[in-house]
């Protein structure tokens, strides 16, 4: 029988989390940091998907100190701000061996509880005793994080723990400062298990998906790790490609010319390099720019319906701020200008507030190619050369014959058709040309098609000529 109720009521329900936009490109890959003592503990090196915000929260933590979090940074951009799925984690932040000891406590009940000072604190690592006798977890207390991620303890009436003991309490916090730039770049140990990076090459295998840009945000300053990124992102599977979102090291940087000898220096000249330079603000807290570049780039395509052809410049940041070195910047246009004719991507104040000011990939200006240089061609090339891949994978092992190539002429024609049709290519064909694919390769079972497209480049300048009419001002005064 239900509860008797009579009069007015009222109840205040949980806020309700708006959805996001999921895209099949440019999906993000992100290798970080999480507050990981909030939730499992075992999450480390593994890769994850995740599609909202809830399960991000739920499976990595969440914690405001985006300065040791870097995967907190990336679920409140991805999940809150921009709204953006599918996207890829991997935490390497251990708490079995990224951790210091906490000064042990000795603290006084209050309503049967005591809070830990320290946050990071380890659930697995905490030590409750009375006097001298250790206390036993579930028996005599329970533990559980606060809203502040502060560790309660807890003690428990059925348990043996009086009311007026003092607790004593010896434990471990996370310690983010001992994480390094090996953990971050990962590898393949000798039992065939993945780590940090190099999770990238599970996504298709595993989820059967690409990521479209690779982040490590903050740690992609070291040389080493910007390096596996690319290397990955040129690489997928060994024969997929995305691109490498990195962020420029301006720890020795004096003024913003300084940038492009850091860059050259560093040797980010690669097409599949998107360099950024500076740092973003949003309400007073400080972010990684390779963090929204990377959520630019993924909202985009999605409202382009899974068609990567659209450049993140001049697209929204939605902050208010931008520094380099801790310093508010505001560039002026010619500023700005040097600085994206050498490859690289920041921040304006422009007429539709802040917005990403850069539509060139880090090779330029060394490299003239259309193809390399232009973000969103770059864009389009990697997911034209993916797609290829995927679409040609069935009919490895056919036949060599008339029928076989007709087929796969045919199936990627269809598909170009429906892209042009579409209006995400200009143009684009499919062929199988002679002169490649001669006597000597087919014997091999080697056989090459080529496909042609044409894509929309990005209007990088607008010039408006602005001329007087003197013959309208004569025909005037001769009325």
């Amino acid at each position: 029988m239900s509860e008797y109720k009579h009069g007015s009521f009222a109840e205040e329900l949980a806020t309700t989390i708006q959805g996001v936009v999921s895209t099949k490109a440019n999906i993000t890959f992100i290798v970080g940091t999480a507050p990981i003592n909030l939730v499992d503990e075992n999450n480390v090196n593994k890769l994850v998907r995740l599609t909202n915000l809830n399960e991000a929260v739920r499976l990595f933590g969440y914690d405001d100190n985006f300065k040791q979090y870097t995967l907190s940074e990336a679920i409140f951009v991805f999940f809150a701000l921009f709204r953006v799925a599918p996207v890829y984690f991997v935490n390497v932040l251990d708490p079995a061996k990224h951790k210091k000891s906490a000064e042990q406590e000795t603290q006084t009940q209050v309503n049967s509880q005591v809070i830990l000072s320290q946050l990071g604190a380890i659930k697995s690592s905490v030590v409750v005793k009375v006097g001298s006798v250790d206390k036993v977890l579930d028996s005599d207390y329970s533990l559980d994080f606060n809203k502040s991620n502060h560790l309660v303890v807890k003690v428990l009436s059925e348990g043996s723990i009086k009311p007026a003991d003092k607790l004593v309490i010896d434990y471990e916090v996370l310690d983010s400062s001992k994480v390094t730039a090996q953990d971050i770049i990962g590898g393949i140990d000798n039992k065939g298990n993945y780590s940090g990076i190099e999770l990238v090459q599970k996504c298709r295998p595993q989820y059967r998906e690409l990521p479209g840009s690779l982040i490590a945000p903050a740690w992609s300053k070291d040389i080493s790790v910007s390096q596996a990124l690319l290397s990955n992102a040129k690489a997928l599977n060994t024969k997929f490609i995305a691109n490498a979102l990195v962020d420029l090291d301006t720890s020795k940087i004096v003024t913003y010319a300084d940038a492009v000898d850091v860059k050259a220096k560093a040797g980010l000249n690669d097409p599949h390099y998107n360099v950024c330079i500076g740092d973003l603000l949003a309400a007073g807290v400080v972010y990684n720019q390779s963090t929204f570049l990377a959520a630019v780039k993924q909202r985009i395509t999605a409202k382009n319906n899974g068609f990567p052809n659209q450049n993140p410049s001049n697209k929204s940041y939605e902050i208010n701020g931008y520094q380099i070195n801790g310093q508010d910047v505001f560039l002026d246009e010619a500023q700005a200008q040097y600085l994206n004719g050498n490859g690289l991507i920041l921040a304006i104040n422009s007429d539709n507030g802040w917005v990403c000011w850069g539509n060139r990939t880090a090779c330029y200006p060394g490299n003239n190619d259309v193809k390399d240089f232009d973000i969103a061609v770059r864009d389009c090339g990697n997911y034209l050369i993916n797609s290829c891949i995927i679409a040609c994978s069935p009919n490895v092992d056919e036949i060599i014959d008339r029928a076989f190539i007709l087929r796969v002429e045919s199936k990627l024609q269809a598909w170009l058709d429906g892209l042009v049709g579409s209006r995400k290519l200009i143009s684009g064909s499919i062929s199988f040309p002679q002169d490649e694919n001669q006597l000597d390769a087919l014997l091999a079972g080697n056989v090459v098609f080529l496909l042609d497209y044409c894509t929309s480049t990005t209007a990088s300048s607008i010039t408006t000529k602005v001329a007087f009419n003197v013959n309208d001002l004569i025909r005037v005064s001769g009325e």
